[in-house]
């Protein structure tokens, strides 16, 4: 599969597990009833979902890393850009459910003890997030600069200017 439709398969995956934290909020906040045990279960299925989609992109980051030579500049670049970008809206939804769970904590301490494991596999993911970075190239234009600067020895045109 191509590098462009498995980053995007992994954006909607994010996306919709980031939309996720709307359907249980009500849950963590107590509006709707829930047992602890259900909560937790939705919370570890929330953090596989992210743990995965975070492999996917380690996995693919390998590939573009392998592959680097072959592509073209900008392909890469926008490839390393994507990554990074998935990378940081798995760590925000990480961190936006560990809150959830602290909340539901405070607010229930019947069921603190249950939904421990949840918190565990947010901040699990969260840390996680921060050991892939993706590195640029140094050899690699930056963004803005001249391509073919000017050489100094040579008078300029007036003619062109």
């Amino acid at each position: 599969m191509s590098v462009d439709l498995t980053l995007l398969f992994v954006e909607k995956q994010v996306e919709a597990v980031r939309l996720c934290a709307a359907l249980t909020e009500p849950y963590a906040t107590g509006t709707v009833p829930i047992k602890p045990d259900a909560l937790s279960k939705e919370y570890s299925f929330i953090a596989g979902k992210l743990q995965s989609s975070l492999n996917e992109l380690k996995a693919l980051s390998e590939t573009i890393e392998a592959d680097a030579k072959k592509m073209e500049p900008g392909d890469l670049r926008n490839a390393r850009q994507r990554i990074q970008t998935m990378v940081a809206e798995i760590s925000r939804g990480a961190q936006d459910y560990a809150a959830q769970v602290r909340f539901y904590q405070a607010m229930n301490a019947g069921g603190a003890a249950a939904v421990k494991a949840g918190l565990d596999a947010f901040e699990n993911v969260n840390r996680a997030t921060r050991e892939l970075v993706v590195e640029e190239d140094d050899d690699q234009p930056n963004e803005g600069s001249e391509l073919a600067p000017a050489k100094d020895e040579e008078p300029a045109d007036p003619t062109l200017m």
